[in-house]
């Protein structure tokens, strides 16, 4: 059986810190109306129509993040794209690593309740929103 076209594109990335073998996530809203509330998550979003995932992925890091010591969004550069696929609800995913640049306390969360380092360990006992634990795992098995 051929698999549908996908919907629509996704986007995420996974900010390494390769000292301490973790990857930074973040715990979605709380609220009643949204997919996965109260889920970790990876940090990322839907590709608009017009963008390329790459600039989707930018677009999101600057929309969910402010770097406190610009004082402005945060810039993302130099990305690597890590895998793409489709997930259960039909939607491509293009999921970016690159290492951490930055501490917890360089940025504020625009977008969600707060950020969170994940070890590998962590990994496997917790639900990702939207299956991500799966991808997560692959990423910590292969870096």
């Amino acid at each position: 059986t051929e698999m549908p076209t996908p919907v629509r594109q996704g986007c995420g990335i996974l900010f390494f810190d390769a000292v301490n073998r973790r990857v930074l996530l973040f715990l979605r809203d709380d609220k009643p109306d949204i997919r996965c509330p109260n889920a970790i998550d990876i940090l990322g979003g839907i590709v608009e129509k017009e963008e390329t995932p790459e600039e989707a992925i930018v677009r999101e890091m600057a929309e969910e993040l402010l770097d406190k010591r610009t004082g402005k969004p945060y810039v993302l550069e130099e990305f690597y794209i890590f895998k793409i696929y489709v997930d259960q609800w039909n939607v491509e995913q293009h999921i970016f690593w690159r290492e951490a640049d930055f501490g917890i306390n360089d940025v504020v969360l625009l977008e969600g309740q707060k950020l969170e380092w994940l070890t590998e360990e962590d990994v496997q006992t917790t639900a990702l929103a939207f299956g991500f634990e799966v991808v997560v795992k692959e990423f910590f098995a292969t870096h």
